[in-house]
């Protein structure tokens, strides 16, 4: 009898320790995680995004705009963007519990406090309209640019 209690306490704690890491993970926190790789870049430099899909779904993202800057002005302001010449479809798809990471050279975003918005429908099928779903938010990065002396 003995011996049984101690395999269900054993086995009761592992299932703890494996909740908790997926927790923790992120894999059971149901939304799209979006991170760049540092917190200061300098004008001319690359952003490297990670986007970790936790939603229990796939996502896509629009082939026109995949992503937005905002800037810091007291309140989340974004900045105008031309319309699209093309047809707008969903790509660039990211499976539940996959990652993605891509870059963004940071020439021609004027310095300030920064984050990236990201659009993506939920589900959606490679090729059809494009039609926003959701949107996530990265972390907070400033942008500076170097004073020649």
């Amino acid at each position: 009898m003995k011996g049984l209690f101690e395999i269900i306490l054993i086995t009761v704690i592992l299932v703890l320790i494996v909740v908790f890491a997926l927790w923790k993970g992120g894999a059971i926190e149901g939304k799209v995680l979006i991170e760049t790789d540092k917190a200061e870049y300098q004008g001319g430099d690359t952003l490297a995004v990670r986007i970790k899909n936790r939603l229990g779904a796939r996502i896509a993202f629009s082939s026109c705009y995949p992503y937005y800057f905002e800037r810091k002005n007291g309140e989340w302001v974004g900045y105008e963007y031309e319309d699209c010449q093309k047809p707008n479809t969903s790509e660039s798809f990211i499976e539940s519990g996959q990652e993605k990471t891509f870059e963004i050279k940071m020439d021609g975003v004027p310095p300030g406090v920064h984050r990236i918005a990201l659009p993506f429908c939920v589900n959606c099928y490679e090729g059809e309209v494009f039609d926003e779903d959701e949107r996530s938010y990265s972390n907070e990065f400033n942008l500076n640019y170097k004073v020649n002396d």
